[in-house]
This record gives C-alpha cells, structure tokens and sequence, in this order.
C-alpha cells in the first residue's frame, strides 16, 4: 500500500514510462520508422529508388522503394492516401495516381485516368497544390531514365537540354504514354515498346542534335519523313497520324 499522494504519483508516472519504453521497443521491433527530417539515414532514396513521405517536406513516416509496379497502397508500404510529399533518386521518374490498379500499373491504366495521375521528374517538397494533391495517392510506378528508353505519361519524356534522343507520343500536343528514344534503329513497334501505328507527336529537347527518320512501315518500309525539330500533331504531315512502324534515331548530318 502507498503511505501517502506522493508515493502513489511516483508510481505512476513510473508504470507509465515503462509501458512508453514497451511500445517503443515494439514499434522498432515491427521495422516502423518515422523520419524526423530528409537527412534521416534509412528515408534516403538511392540513384534508383523513391521515397514516399507521410507528410510534407520529407517528413512523417516514409517508404523507400525501387524500380517496379506498385497498383495498391498495400504494395506501396504505405497508408492509403496518406502521402505528402516525394524524393526522387537521380536515375528515376515516378508516376503516381490517385487509383489502384487491379493488377498491372501500365500506359494503358495512365490513359484511362489522365486527370489522376501525375508524373514526377524531380523531388516535390509539398503536394497540395499539384494535380494530384495531398494525401490521395494510391498507386504508382517507378521507372528508370537512363538507357535505351524510357516509359511514362503526361509529358515526361521531353528529352533534357542537348540529349541525344527523342520522345514519341501516344497523343497530339506530346501527351499520353511515351517513349524516349536514344540514338539507335528500331525496325518494329516492338522494338519501340510501344502500341504499332500509335504516334501522334514527336518532340526534341533543347540544342539537340539529333534528327529522326520515321517509317509507315517495319523494317524501315513504306512513306518516310526525316524531322529535326519537335512536331505537335502528325496528322498532316507526310506521314500522318498513327501511321508510325518504325524509326531510325541518327545524329544530325
């Protein structure tokens, strides 16, 4: 028994910093970890990885994830609609939607819900006034952006300042999924990796210095025409819309 109030406080407030002790030690346990800041060791994404905040400005609880498809906030490690802001590894672009996915994350699920997804090319801090917003994402997919191509939607593939290499379009006015192209021949829309007779627009970066041959048909048959600069709309060009069966990417002679 307690021989007095004060006793009887002490102990308490003992009792209740042990239990502290014991939810903490679970939580560690369980591998739960909550950034206090984007300098936080295990929240850092690498070259090719993405991390998911909980709050904005790289903080709150967070998930660090790496090329691949995520259609449901299960896969993301994360509570759905709960996100606030993203980093990006240097070597990554990531769509996020404000969906899952049943199934695969694909260009066929982005053209589906242009108005709910969003691609990321650079870290974003604070996600409220983006068009996804904050705390509605619910899936996404994380794609690299170096090699021969690389996939996404809603624009990003513009090439960088200089690159060598060009994005085709799904869309008119360089909208819906893409391909950016690096220096090479692609003798089928296989090769491409993307849906046969489907171009509609092409664009070039900044100071480029490549030029694109595009053909009405594989194995670079049929119609071409040789561009050097971005075009919005294929529709009355030479070779027209969703005509496209295959390409050659060249440097400008």
């Amino acid at each position: 028994m307690f021989n007095n109030i004060t006793e009887l406080a002490e102990d308490i407030v003992l009792n209740s910093k042990k239990r502290i002790g014991v939810v903490l030690i679970a939580l560690v346990g369980a591998g739960i970890f909550s950034a206090t800041s984007a300098s936080a060791a295990g929240c850092e994404p690498g070259p090719k990885e993405v991390t998911f905040y909980q709050h904005s400005y790289y903080k709150g609880t967070c998930s660090v994830l790496g090329v691949g498809q995520y259609p449901n906030s299960k896969a993301m490690r994360v509570r759905n609609d709960s996100i606030s802001s993203i980093k990006l590894g240097s070597r990554v672009t990531v769509t996020v939607c404000k969906h899952s996915a049943k199934g695969r994350v694909t260009n066929k699920f982005f053209s589906r819900n242009p108005q709910k997804c969003e691609t990321y090319k650079r870290s974003d801090p604070y996600l409220k006034n983006n068009r996804v917003g904050n705390d509605t994402i619910s899936s996404a997919i994380i794609l690299p952006v170096f090699g021969g191509y690389t996939g996404t939607t809603n624009g990003a593939c513009k090439p960088r300042s200089g690159q060598e290499a060009v994005a085709v379009y799904q869309n008119p006015n360089y909208k819906g999924s893409c391909r950016l192209l690096t220096l090479g021949t692609y003798n089928n829309s296989k090769e491409m990796r993307i849906k046969n007779d489907s171009i509609s627009s092409i664009e070039f970066g900044s100071l480029s210095n490549v030029e694109i041959l595009v053909y009405q048909h594989s194995k670079r048959r049929g119609r071409v025409m040789r561009l050097r600069k971005s075009i919005s709309n294929l529709r009355n060009s030479k070779i027209g819309d969703n005509s496209i069966s295959s390409v050659s990417v060249t440097r400008k002679r």
